[in-house]
């Protein structure tokens, strides 16, 4: 399961993708849309990760804090909360 991420924002999107290269490798994370400005292009950037598996997607979830990782990850384990849900909860509310 991967963690975290540490290395250099390579593009981000108004839709709350960020695509972040760690070692040659671009790893392509959802955000919350309040994290997008602490996200600039060739900025280095460290987040907190949550790797959410689906029989037919592997999807990479992407937080600036540890709050924010441990507050998505309390939310989709309740009834009817996935984790787009989740996401766009902590996109309007902090943890």
């Amino acid at each position: 399961m991967i963690g975290s991420l540490r290395g250099s924002v390579l593009a981000r999107s108004l839709s709350g993708e960020v695509l972040i290269e760690v070692a040659g490798v671009g790893y392509r994370a959802l955000v919350p849309i309040g994290a997008i400005p602490a996200l600039e292009p060739g900025a280095n950037v460290f987040v907190f990760t949550h790797q959410h598996v689906r029989d037919d997607a592997l999807i990479l979830f992407g937080f600036l804090t540890r709050d924010e990782r441990d507050t998505f990850e309390a939310l989709i384990t309740a009834s009817g909360v996935g984790p787009k849900l989740a996401l766009a909860i902590l996109s309007v509310h902090s943890p």
